[in-house]
């Protein structure tokens, strides 16, 4: 057999041993990783500045092996009835920004934290001349910039009296990331010295106007329709993609940068106990909560500006509340996730709601209670496997919500 024909032979059992490897890595991420139901798979559609968002008048079963829930929208795409813009004289107004804890697909509407907070408030006004009304806008999925931008655009014009904002610790990092982990695009804005930019929308979806472009964007739009198809289809790549997203690309950037200054980077090292990757990692994490603090101070200016007050809830993960969540998840944190800035994520926001004279609850301390009351009994407030707020966690979030709220907004009105 000939050189030539030996290297092909060579090449091509290469190129076969490595997509075999690939389909087996495949078939285990389908068995072993749990995949996110995709925002399509939730009933949602495109949409050219938020990524994406529910479908108006659509109805979607969300069906696990921990629930079966029914979601209805109307005709704005919001869970629920119809709400008017206009409202009541008597009526106070709420409106939720949020994700999919806001969005509560895996509980009935009636069980729904912003329903119970809703009847709790109007129980105890039922004497006064007032009576309150909960529009609960959450899509899940979003993070804090989506949420901005649904209220710049569609939620002022429903004139709440208090706008709620629900923070979960993954806002922090796709704040500051372009696509979700489906392969949506969404929107990213950034800090030009102290003023905030939207630097990017999702736009066109790929390959709509191609013959238009250059050569050149062609192939980045093929690059993301490749990519986007992949996020859709590919649990390896999601997996894979999610890890570089958060964390080993900055690592391998700090890396970089960290061989032109070698001995500066040692001595840093040394004397903060980390390596370049850790150092990679808390960077991009500080620019993400200096987006994050942007954002949620623009928010404040946008409520402020209709008369509206803002007040941000801290909604805490599983892990924050079930001590043997935590500890099972300590070593796996520490090697793959460097998870340490979600641990933290309730003090960071508090320190940003503080500074920006905007209200806050952190009801960690309320969920650990009220988890050991329940333990007894072998009842949680999450789901086990899908880790958001089953019926039990969000009636106790509605009810933490409506005594903050009614003794700091509308105890005075009675």
């Amino acid at each position: 057999m000939s050189i030539k024909k030996q290297v092909f032979v060579n090449f091509i059992l290469l190129v076969s041993a490595i997509i075999y490897a690939i389909f087996i890595a495949e078939i285990l991420c389908r068995v072993l990783y749990v995949k996110e139901p995709t925002v399509e798979e939730r009933g949602g559609e495109y949409d050219r500045l938020l990524g994406w968002r529910q479908k108006p008048n659509s109805s979607k079963f969300n069906k696990t092996e921990e629930y079966s829930v029914k979601a209805s929208f109307n005709s704005k795409g919001i869970r629920g009835p119809e709400y008017s813009y206009e409202k009541d004289k008597d009526e106070f107004r709420i409106l939720i920004l949020g994700d999919s804890f806001a969005e509560g697909y895996g509980v009935k509407f009636h069980d729904l934290f912003s329903e119970v907070l809703k009847s709790d408030l109007n129980d105890r006004l039922k004497h006064a001349a007032v009576k309150c009304e909960v529009i609960n806008s959450g899509v899940s999925g979003y993070s804090t910039d989506q949420e901005l931008l649904y209220f710049q655009t569609e939620g002022k014009k429903y004139n709440p009296d208090l706008t709620l904002l629900m923070f979960y610790s993954n806002d922090i990092v796709y704040n500051n990331r372009s696509h979700y982990e489906h392969g949506y695009s969404k929107p990213l804005f950034e800090l030009v010295g102290k003023e905030l930019i939207l630097k990017k929308i999702p736009g066109q979806k790929p390959l709509e106007t191609m013959s238009k472009k250059s050569v050149n964007t062609k192939s980045a739009y093929i690059l993301e329709t490749i990519k986007d198809w992949l996020g859709r289809h590919s649990r390896l790549y999601n997996l894979v993609s999610a890890r570089i997203s958060v964390g080993w690309k900055h690592e391998v950037l700090i890396w970089l940068r960290s061989a032109e200054r070698p001995q500066k980077q040692k001595s840093q090292s040394n004397s903060r106990g980390e390596d370049a990757g850790q150092a990679a990692y808390k960077d991009a994490i500080t620019e993400s909560w200096r987006i994050t603090g942007a954002i949620i101070n623009k928010l404040k200016e946008e409520t402020s500006a209709i008369n509206s007050k803002l007040l941000v809830f801290y909604v805490p993960r599983r892990v924050d509340i079930y001590s043997y969540d935590r500890y099972a998840i300590r070593k796996k944190e520490a090697i793959f996730t460097k998870d340490w800035y979600k641990r933290t994520a309730n003090v960071v926001l508090g320190g940003i709601c503080k500074e920006n004279s905007i209200d806050f609850i952190d009801p960690t301390e309320k969920f650990r209670a009220e988890a050991r009351k329940l333990m007894a009994k072998g009842i949680e407030l999450y789901y086990l496997r899908d880790h958001h707020w089953n019926a039990k966690g969000n009636r106790l979030a509605g009810l933490v919500l409506s005594d903050f709220i009614y003794h700091n907004y509308l105890n005075g009105e009675n």
